[in-house]
């Protein structure tokens, strides 16, 4: 009697054939796990995954950015020029 095992699904079928276990998981409505598909869809091919590399750096850079600067203003505030700048302004009218 043979036992296969479904590398994905981690399930044990005993005296079936490889065909049989993927048709048992596909049936039964089996979904991949979040790491298989972020695996197959970014990091497979070397790419993709230097694209994902750079685009997340990007993404990173621009909300770590975002972020330092709002937490910067609203420590600062009534402290910056923005803030404080109406008290010295003359206005022409």
């Amino acid at each position: 009697m043979t036992s296969y095992k479904h590398a994905c699904a981690g399930i044990h079928v005993t005296g079936s054939s490889a065909a049989e276990v993927k048709r048992c998981i596909c049936q039964t409505g089996w979904k991949m796990s979040l790491g298989s598909t972020v695996y197959r869809a970014l990091f497979r091919r070397t790419s993709t995954f230097a694209l994902t590399i750079v685009v997340g750096a990007v993404v990173f850079e621009r909300a770590f950015d975002q972020g330092a600067d709002a937490l910067y203003e609203h420590i600062n505030r009534g402290k910056l020029w923005n803030h404080i700048k109406h008290k010295y302004e003359q206005s022409d009218e």
